[in-house]
């Protein structure tokens, strides 16, 4: 109730403010999408082992023209492997996998960014794939992945690992493509260039299968989530929200039975000093826990707290100053404090989307120790 009471709080003292000039250029869209076959992948039996261990098996999947799914599951269970096999960049140990027809696939994957040609500068890199894209959408799209101005002169040579990453996921975007690929596309991108990508694939009129544990890029644009679980592999209908609050309620289920059955038992035991014991043991064990997985996050969230305390007074200051008509008569003052109130503004929506990401973090760790992994993370 305290957080809640805390996000209306802030949601009521946010305003629409104006973008600068820079960051209004910044939009994307993929190059339109050529024309498919409404059956654009399928998979018949398809496994996949490592040494003893069986990754997945009796793989039957089938995708159409439009589908955009997110590909979930636990660290481990199979997710980059199932990509790769999808792109072709691995071969599975039995099954079939087709493309329908007219189906043109573009892969990204964590081994593209090393792909690159050296001695080619960003601007060189983006070109040779992009066809009939003009320089002006080529800056564009590379200013929305953060090479801005002289940056699209460097040599893919002299860039840091993130900016490699970036520059190939900006390269396979530009490719015309129906069928996209992708794994973690969001890392090592800012805020709003994830939302440039996000706002792109949702206007996105081919299909996409993507990794990414980015719940809120996923949500506004996925209309299925692939769920890798246990060697099995399952295909929900919905975006990441709906599977979250489907698998919430099967454990809700599963743990109400299972506490049914058992109720009559533990309260013949409950009182035995020897159960107390164990009781109070296994509640530590929980803390432990909470504190190793949470840790960071409640670092996190108390981090956003704090930071969203004082953007939200300054903003309070500032605003004060705003409304004293003198600054109006100093051109150089107003656009100072004019500058710096939309920036503290943009920086106080970021930071409440970071502490939003870290409660839900949390709420989904404090879900798990209580009822169990929802097969998401």
């Amino acid at each position: 109730a305290r957080q809640a009471q805390s996000i209306l709080k802030q949601i009521s003292k946010m305003e629409l403010i104006t973008l600068a000039e820079d960051e209004r250029t910044i939009r994307f869209s993929f190059p339109p999408a050529p024309k498919s076959g409404r059956d654009v992948l399928m998979v018949d039996g398809v496994a996949k082992t490592y040494g003893d261990k069986d990754i997945f098996s009796g793989v039957d999947l089938h995708f159409e023209r439009g589908d955009k799914v997110a590909v979930v599951g636990v660290n481990g269970a199979g997710k980059t492997t199932l990509l790769r096999i999808l792109a072709g960049e691995l071969a599975a140990e039995m099954g079939k996998i087709k493309y329908g027809s007219g189906v043109i696939k573009t892969y990204f994957g964590q081994h593209q960014a090393q792909e690159l040609a050296p001695d080619y500068s960003v601007l060189e890199t983006l070109s040779h794939m992009a066809g009939d894209m003009t320089i002006t959408r080529m800056r564009s799209l590379l200013g929305a992945f953060l090479f801005r101005g002289e940056d699209v002169d460097k040599r893919v040579s002299v860039l840091s690992g993130g900016e490699k990453s970036r520059l190939a996921l900006a390269r396979m975007i530009a490719t015309p493509a129906n069928c996209m690929l992708l794994d973690e596309p969001t890392n090592h991108l800012d805020m709003s260039s994830q939302e440039v990508l996000q706002e792109a694939m949702r206007q996105y009129e081919g299909t996409i299968i993507v990794v990414s544990h980015n719940r809120y890029f996923l949500d506004c644009f996925i209309n299925k989530v692939l769920e890798i679980k246990n060697g099995k592999i399952t295909v929900h209908l919905g975006n990441i929200g709906e599977y979250l609050d489907r698998q919430e309620k099967i454990a809700a289920r599963e743990a109400k039975t299972v506490s049914a059955s058992s109720d009559s038992q533990s309260a013949l035991r409950e009182d035995l000093p020897e159960n107390k014991k164990e009781k109070r043991r296994k509640e530590a064990q929980r803390r432990q826990e909470r504190q190793r997985l949470a840790g960071p996050w409640l670092k996190r969230l108390n981090d956003a707290e704090r930071t969203v305390e004082e953007l939200e007074l300054r903003k309070e200051e500032l605003e004060s100053v705003m409304a004293d008509p003198e600054l109006y008569q100093d051109q150089s003052a107003w656009n100072k404090t004019s500058s710096e109130y939309d920036e503290c503004s943009r920086r106080l929506e970021r930071w409440l989307k970071r502490w939003e990401e870290a409660q839900v973090k949390i709420d989904r760790i404090d879900m798990q120790l209580g009822s169990g992994d929802n097969g998401y993370t």
